[in-house]
């Protein structure tokens, strides 16, 4: 959409400083919009601080701190407009509150330009394309549906955009946590982010490396597995094979099966979606009498695999009987506990 330039006297109109009285009155205008400004952003920060202090994996008694933030940001408010008033009560020649002001920016627009087809929304759009601001809010809202995902443990309903900006606006630094095993409870696994000063503790499930990493969004599902997987049978145990593979190791496991040293297919690097920490490669197990892990291979234990993996969230591939998926834009076009 194009707009017409406007010259600096139509865009916007303030009383000029003719005397001391319009000085004065120009000056708090402008005192005024910063400190609006401030009080909503301080308002802001609060409020996302009370959000991470009163979750349960990151928990501090009534979220106090951010409580008295958000607070102090709506007194701060209530005294901006209350000041003027009792300025024109000390002196009315002061200050003349019925006249202040917030510029408004006036923009004319072509009638052609009206009738253009709709621009598509710009946090849709690739990320080298998008504007600061844009790329901002949309760190601000992944900020919180992970909040939801992980502090609060509240299931999530992703639309179809949602889910391909997990893998589009994929950020390892802070989407991913950390599992490793529990020292003292073999078959429990901690889960930690660097955002949170608490961790989470994922029952019933082993993983085959000392340390793996996964996505904000599947460890609640991990956790609810284990839990199913037990409530099922006490012996069953989730092995988990595989998690986040960067794109490194991706390529090397690509470059393995290009060879033909690996047989089963392996994506290309960039295409898997192990690549953003949104899938899991999981083995039903039990411990053996000699205290080793055994997988479970039989039909009925894939079965009883997926049925506990799709009770938690997950669906599967259907090539792959150990592969499963959360969050994914695959996951959600389909309906079931497969996807093809």
């Amino acid at each position: 959409m194009k707009f017409d330039l406007l010259s600096p006297s139509q865009i916007i109109s303030i009383s000029r400083c003719e005397n001391l009285i319009a000085c004065l009155q120009s000056f708090y205008n402008l005192i005024l919009v910063i400190f609006l400004a401030l009080d909503f952003l301080y308002f802001l920060l609060g409020a996302i601080k009370y959000l991470l202090e009163t979750s349960p994996i990151n928990f501090s008694p009534g979220g106090r701190r951010g409580k008295e933030m958000m607070k102090s940001a709506l007194i701060g408010l209530i005294i901006l407009f209350i000041f003027p008033s009792i300025l024109q009560l000390v002196n009315p020649e002061i200050f003349q509150e019925n006249k202040l002001i917030i510029p408004v920016v006036k923009v004319k627009v072509k009638i052609e330009d009206m009738e253009a087809e709709p621009e598509i929304d710009e946090e849709y759009l690739p990320d080298s394309q998008q504007s600061i601001g844009t790329k901002i809010k949309v760190f601000f809202r992944d900020a919180i549906i992970a909040i939801k995902a992980v502090f609060t443990g509240e299931d999530l309903n992703i639309s179809g955009l949602d889910a391909s900006t997990f893998t589009r606006n994929f950020n390892k630094g802070t989407d991913l946590v950390l599992l490793e095993q529990v020292k003292g409870k073999p078959f429990t696994v901690k889960a930690s982010s660097p955002l949170a000063k608490k961790s989470l503790e994922l029952n019933g499930i082993v993983l085959s490396k000392k340390q793996m990493r996964i996505h904000y969004l599947l460890v609640r599902r991990l956790q609810k597995a284990g839990k199913e997987a037990k409530d099922r049978n006490k012996n069953y145990i989730l092995y988990i094979n595989s998690s986040y593979r960067s794109i490194e190791e991706q390529k090397i496991l690509y470059e393995q099966y290009q060879a033909g040293r690996r047989i089963k297919p392996v994506a290309r690097p960039g295409r898997s979606n192990h690549n953003f920490g949104l899938a899991v490669d999981v083995n039903l197990a039990v411990k053996n009498p000699r205290g080793r892990i055994e997988i479970l291979k039989r039909k009925q234990d894939w079965k009883q695999l997926e049925e506990i993996m799709c009770q938690a969230g997950f669906r599967r591939f259907s090539k792959e009987s150990w592969h499963f998926e959360y969050g994914t834009p695959a996951w959600y076009k389909n309906n079931g506990c497969v996807f093809f």
